[in-house]
């Protein structure tokens, strides 16, 4: 049986990871984080404006659900708070407001300016004019915002594929001025970004368990410990999800698809110093792991 690597020698594969292997995945994708009725619900304007950007490249598309649904489970997060930090990290937040849940979702994000500077809320055009609480509190909160949008639609429109393409093209103006006035930074620290940093950590040190990834992550970004649990978690969620690891009695370990994902997306000659400083430790001969000796050996990025 190999030897363990102690907290410190694991935050030095962490610190590797950080400065020679991480790269941010598909960093020249616009992040949109669409909200609205139940996705699996074909006659809704959220499943038809996801069906749409699926046919455009330059989007990628994240739902609170698919995001959030484990964290929610027993461990007492709101879903605001968790979404308060989504904002942070997507270039967008699309709303249609057509469901009780999605009332509830606008009504909080416009009363949140950094939340709001972010929103662009698509609602049905057959409400315009009436005397509502959606009319006259957050929409008009958001219409008063720096970058936040307010686009009145028919939503019939999105079954005809001119009218369709309008609708596009004002929420791609939409998503420039936001962009343009409230840029997102890809990092380790975005939410979205942990599971690029924590997934070739898992691939280094075998059996990597849930807190010392909290450990390392807050290490690298000097953020909040509980931002750091809640990154982990979503990651971990997500890349299980994937099949790109899989839970073992002490931690986590990366499948036969996330090792070829790892070696496909973050280069082979860093991850192989590394491995082998490692692996050097754990079987063989090395009393420690050097940072040193990584650090020398490893290329830029």
């Amino acid at each position: 049986m190999g030897k363990n690597l102690s907290s410190d020698q694991i935050g030095m594969v962490a610190k590797i990871v950080e400065q020679k292997i991480y790269v941010p995945s598909k960093s020249n994708k616009v992040a949109i984080f669409l909200c609205g009725a139940d996705i699996n619900d074909k006659l809704k304007a959220r499943f038809k404006m996801a069906s749409l950007l699926d046919t455009r490249k330059r989007f990628e598309i994240f739902y609170p659900e698919d995001i959030f649904d484990d964290l929610l489970v027993g461990q007492g997060h709101s879903l605001l708070a968790l979404e308060s930090i989504l904002a942070d990290s997507v270039d967008a937040i699309v709303i249609f407001p057509e469901s009780p849940g999605s009332f509830a979702e606008i009504g909080a994000f416009s009363n949140d300016e950094k939340l709001r500077n972010k929103l662009i809320c698509i609602a049905n055009k057959k409400y315009q004019r009436n005397k509502s609480f959606i009319n006259y509190g957050p929409l008009r909160l958001v219409k008063g915002s720096k970058s936040g949008t307010v686009v009145h639609v028919n939503y019939d429109d999105f079954d005809y594929p001119d009218k369709a393409e309008k609708i596009y093209d004002t929420l791609s103006d939409a998503i420039g001025k936001i962009k343009k006035l409230n840029p997102t930074r890809r990092h380790i620290g975005n939410i979205l970004e942990a599971e690029n940093f924590l997934l070739p950590c898992i691939y280094l040190v075998d059996d990597l368990g849930n807190v010392s990834m909290y450990k390392i992550l807050q290490k690298i970004t000097k953020l909040d410990s509980k931002f750091c649990e809640i990154a982990t978690k979503s990651a971990l969620g997500r890349l299980v999800a994937k099949r790109f690891i899989k839970r073992n009695l002490v931690g986590y370990s990366v499948t036969t698809l996330g090792a070829k994902h790892i070696r496909d997306s973050f280069g082979h000659r860093n991850l192989d110093v590394a491995r082998i400083e490692v692996l050097n430790f754990e079987l063989r001969h090395n009393s420690t792991i050097s940072y040193d000796r990584m650090a020398t050996h490893t290329f830029s990025k």
